[in-house]
């Protein structure tokens, strides 16, 4: 991805860890990345997908691209070139079809049981993950969470809460986009529905 189309979120200014009132997981990388070694008797194919698996296993569900820059060293490259990107989609597509589920530009292990939502930690000062690495799965269960906290709340005040807890502190365009789907995807799901045009979440 370039600079240029990333949220303009990435200054100190910009952005704020948020506090923990939910209950969220603190977003984590994998640690370590670059100095697994081979296995006895690994090649160079098998330890590509066990790096695979140890990334998804630590941040799924994880954009295809975002995964394609961590996984460029590994082929020889410094950044997701197109040819990185091609390898990767060609691994995740066919040679992992078993293990990995590919939807919308992210992927995920098919044996993860929900997905988590995954905010800022407060003290780290890394900038948040560009709303465009973030599921819209994880966005919509968090709005879930906060709107069963928040009784009476608007859907535009669920979508700037929302925005404040993956660290953010304005909502640009995307940002907008991406609350934008997932609201409507609870609401496609029945999971919620407005009153007198407040949401309310709906009891399974």
């Amino acid at each position: 991805m370039h600079p240029e189309e990333i949220e303009e979120v990435r200054t100190e200014e910009e952005t704020t860890p948020t506090g923990n009132r939910y209950g969220f997981d603190y977003y984590e990388e994998l640690e370590d990345l670059y100095q697994m070694d081979y296995l006895p008797g690994e090649t160079r194919p098998q330890k590509i997908k066990r790096v695979i698996t140890a990334i998804l296993e630590k941040e799924q569900p994880i954009h295809t691209e975002y995964l394609s820059r961590k996984m460029a060293p590994f082929l020889g490259y410094e950044k997701a070139t197109a040819k990185v990107k091609d390898y990767i989609h060609d691994i995740l597509k066919n040679q992992m079809r078993n293990q990995v589920e590919y939807k919308s530009e992210f992927c995920w292990l098919k044996t993860m049981q929900e997905i988590r939502v995954r905010i800022p930690h407060p003290e780290s000062y890394q900038p948040p993950r560009p709303i465009q690495y973030i599921a819209t799965e994880e966005i919509a269960k968090a709005m879930l969470c906060i709107a069963s906290q928040s009784y009476g709340i608007y859907p535009t005040e669920l979508k700037a809460v929302t925005t404040k807890e993956f660290g953010f502190t304005r909502m640009g365009d995307n940002i907008q986009v991406a609350m934008y789907k997932a609201y409507n995807y609870l609401l496609d799901n029945n999971k919620i529905k407005e009153v007198e045009g407040k949401v309310t979440v709906i009891q399974e």
